[in-house]
This record gives C-alpha cells, sequence and structure tokens, in this order.
C-alpha cells in the first residue's frame, strides 16, 4: 500500500510523508499495555486488517501523538522573520536562497510545516491588506 501511495502525485505524496510520521512516533510498547485483552490475529489480510484498525488504531491518541517531540508552535509575525520578501516580480521568495515557499520544511513534521504554512498565511494577508507588495 505504501509503494501505490507514494507513486501517487503531490497530495499522495504529502499524505504518505504524515503518515510515516504519525507511525514513526507510535510507541507500540506502551500502545500494547492498554488494559485490553491480547489481540488474536486472523488467517487472512482483510481479517488482519480489520482488527488492526478496530483493535490498535482506536488506542491512538492523534493530538497526543501529533505533538510528540513538536517544536513549539511560535512563528514570526513578519515576513522577514519567516526570511520571505516580495521579489520585484511581486513573487515571495526566500531571503537567502530566492526559491519559492516550501512547505516542507522540516520533513518529519507534517503537523508543524501545516501550522507554520498557516502562520505565514496569516502574514501575507495582512502584508496584503497594508499592500506590502
Amino acid at each position: 500500500m505504501m509503494a501505490q501511495l507514494q507513486q501517487g502525485g503531490p497530495d499522495e505524496k504529502e499524505k504518505t510523508t504524515a503518515l510515516k510520521d504519525l507511525l514513526s512516533r507510535i510507541d507500540l510498547d506502551e500502545l500494547m499495555k492498554k488494559d485490553e485483552p491480547p489481540l488474536e490475529f486472523p488467517d487472512t489480510l482483510e481479517g488482519f486488517e480489520y482488527v488492526f484498525n478496530e483493535n490498535l488504531l482506536s488506542r491512538i491518541d492523534l493530538d497526543e501523538l501529533m505533538k510528540k517531540d513538536e517544536p513549539p508552535l511560535e512563528f514570526p509575525d513578519t515576513l522577514e522573520g519567516f526570511e520571505y520578501v516580495f521579489n520585484e516580480k511581486g513573487q515571495l521568495r526566500h531571503i537567502k536562497t530566492g526559491e519559492p515557499f516550501v512547505f516542507n520544511y522540516r520533513e518529519d513534521l507534517h503537523r508543524w510545516n501545516q501550522k507554520r504554512y498557516e502562520a505565514l498565511g496569516e502574514v501575507y494577508k495582512l502584508c496584503a491588506l497594508y499592500e506590502c507588495v
């Protein structure tokens, strides 16, 4: 399944990165210590997927999992703070590299990247309002 996702477009690649990030944060030992009877593994793949989805995934606290080992969600309040400016053509570019905005600033932290993107969007809205371009 992972190979199929990786062959998809940018959205699928982003989903795959997010899924890999989530799976890398799961502490299976801790997850298995929950007060539930041990898992019985079925003979078929379909049966296994059901057991996995119903028993294991239901034990995961996604909010806590996403926060694990994540840097603080504190971002600059200016374009320069993000190290971005608008060039003479009105394009948003990185101050040092001249490259367009890069969503995956931290490859292993999809949620953090999303929050950074949203924070930059808020700065951009203010900039557009006050005609910073």
